[in-house]
């Protein structure tokens, strides 16, 4: 939520169009690297599952430098700070909150996308992986590596998709259409799992929704962001991104 918030304090409407689908491109390298990582640790290495943490601890302080240089390279956040006000407190910021949102018909749409892919996509990772733990009972780092190998390769899938066809996609079918893909491959992954529930059924639903959703879904999502003023974006987006996503 702040990585897509920050971009579209760097970049406005016509860059933003161009630039997203490299931006998508580099969060599905990092997934594939993650799990291509996790698969060579655990079967070559040995690594313990536990100690992926450290690692993890490691980027995200690299995350924080990166973050940090942006934001003075940019010469972002130097205006002048607004005075301080009851406005500002907790409460009724979210107040505010929801009344813009309420003010905005485009919001209500996106908050209502959003809701319905997330509770979908929860779903499907918990059918997933049930399906995989019952698979590899009692090898929990066999269990590890499938997960890594099978990350990465579907973040390979993802990348091959951001890279080759986004662009074509959004602009042939716009990002209404764009966006109707990923439902469409969740109903026929939905139907052939519950024909035949084995690993190799659920490797393709969850295959297929994984390498929409940070792909070709994820650019559509934050286009649909564009139309609303920046000042706007501030008071809701961080809300809609964390609470509504988590809360469905």
């Amino acid at each position: 939520a702040q990585f897509w918030l920050l971009a579209n304090a760097v970049y406005d409407h016509s860059q933003a169009k161009r630039i997203f689908t490299l931006l998508g491109s580099a969060g599905i390298i990092g997934a594939v690297t993650g799990g291509e990582l996790t698969n060579l640790l655990i079967k070559e290495i040995g690594l313990p599952t536990e100690n992926l943490l450290a690692i993890c601890a490691a980027l995200l302080v690299v995350s924080m430098i990166l973050v940090t240089t942006i934001w003075r390279v940019r010469g972002l956040g130097r205006e002048e700070p607004a005075p301080a006000d009851s406005q500002t407190e907790p409460a009724l910021a979210l107040v505010g909150v929801f009344r813009t949102i309420k003010q905005s018909r485009l919001l209500w749409l996106i908050i209502a996308l959003i809701a319905v892919a997330v509770m979908v996509s929860t779903f499907i990772d918990f059918i997933f992986k049930d399906i995989g733990y019952g698979y590899y009972a009692g090898d929990k780092d066999g269990m590890t590596a499938f997960f890594g190998r099978f990350y990465g390769r579907v973040s390979l899938i993802s990348l091959a998709i951001q890279l080759l066809l986004s662009y074509r996609i959004l602009r042939a079918l716009g990002v209404g259409g764009a966006l109707l893909m990923m439902p469409l491959a969740v109903l026929t992954g939905s139907v052939a799992v519950m024909a035949v529930p084995a690993l190799l059924s659920a490797i393709f639903l969850k295959g297929s929704e994984g390498s929409l959703e940070y792909s070709i879904d994820r650019v559509g999502r934050e286009l649909l962001f564009l139309p609303i003023p920046l000042d706007v974006k501030k008071r809701t987006k961080v809300f809609i991104d964390i609470f509504v996503d988590r809360w469905f």
